[in-house]
């Protein structure tokens, strides 16, 4: 899914539906680096869902979770589609990412253990 056209779809996306005519990747996905990154910007989040990709979202209250560096890595290796995380919330657009949330039950730390055990 993450390929260099899928990247340039969305920011074409942006450009033309979000008038932000001088967008660039980087300003979409918060890591894109050396052709990689899956965590959404808050722009990257409008343009996903304005293209009406399917997602799951999942709040959080922040003195219950914290979403770590070591979690943002390790989704960025095991996860294949984007992704938008913050102090609340998780929005996940890949379906296998989906299904594997869901079947950990939504918790976050079984989650990053079965993405550790994994890669």
């Amino acid at each position: 899914m993450t390929i260099p056209a899928f990247y340039l779809e969305i920011q074409k996306f942006a450009q033309e539906n979000l008038h932000y005519r001088n967008v660039k990747v980087r300003d979409l996905f918060k890591n894109y680096r050396n052709g990689k990154g899956l965590n959404l910007s808050k722009l990257g989040l409008s343009a996903m869902n304005l293209m009406d990709f399917e997602c799951d979202i999942y709040m959080f209250d922040k003195d219950t979770i914290k979403f770590t560096p070591k979690l943002r890595i390790l989704m960025d290796k095991y996860n294949k589609y984007p992704y938008y995380i913050d102090k609340t919330k998780l929005v996940l657009f890949g379906q296998e990412d989906r299904v594997l949330f869901k079947l950990y039950g939504s918790d976050v730390d079984t989650w990053i253990d079965h993405m550790e055990s994994n890669l």
